[in-house]
């Protein structure tokens, strides 16, 4: 799709450029890689330790340690994914936000599928409930964070928005630590 856009912009106007060429063979590698990490083998292992061979290397990575590793994994990550911001913010360059994309992504994919492992093994008769209680906290969660997110941009900018996620994600990181034993 993407490189479908670009050669459509390549030949209406500019003629051909093999920049834009290979910018679109990247948007096109970067897209099969997402496709790929969020496909379901990635999430099995947190939930189906028994097919190992069959796994990415994150399911596998996943496989290997217990559930809190896992998620202290993808704490770091989100921990690393606001510092980068903050150095793209200070920097004026795109790639620590290039970077901080992908730690944010990569540690979403460790949390999230982890979280809701634990949740389902808490009360195993009360799967439903476990599973609706994640997503409540997924997207009310993300709609008070984006709420915050525009009040401290309007307030301070970026600095202090990717600042303050900085700072979040720190706590999260010392309390996964602190509480995930």
């Amino acid at each position: 799709m993407a490189r479908g856009i670009l050669d459509m912009h390549v030949h209406d106007g500019l003629g051909t450029s093999e920049t834009l060429r290979a910018e679109a063979d990247l948007v096109d590698a970067l897209n099969e890689l997402l496709l790929e990490l969020r496909s379901e083998r990635v999430g099995v292992a947190a939930a189906d330790r028994t097919h190992e061979r069959e796994l990415g290397h994150i399911g596998r990575v996943n496989a290997q340690r217990s559930l809190p590793d896992v998620i202290r994994i993808g704490a770091a990550l989100g921990a690393e994914a606001a510092l980068a911001l903050v150095v793209s913010t200070i920097t004026g360059s795109w790639v620590p936000a290039l970077i901080a994309a992908l730690c944010l992504g990569f540690g979403y994919i460790f949390v999230q599928p982890s979280l809701a492992t634990m949740a389902m093994d808490a009360d195993p008769e009360r799967v439903g409930l476990s599973t609706g209680l994640i997503g409540f906290g997924v997207f009310v969660g993300g709609g008070i964070g984006s709420s915050l997110g525009g009040v401290l941009l309007s307030s301070g900018g970026y600095f202090v928005l990717w600042g303050a996620a900085l700072a979040g994600l720190v706590l999260q990181l010392f309390a996964a630590r602190a509480l995930l034993r």
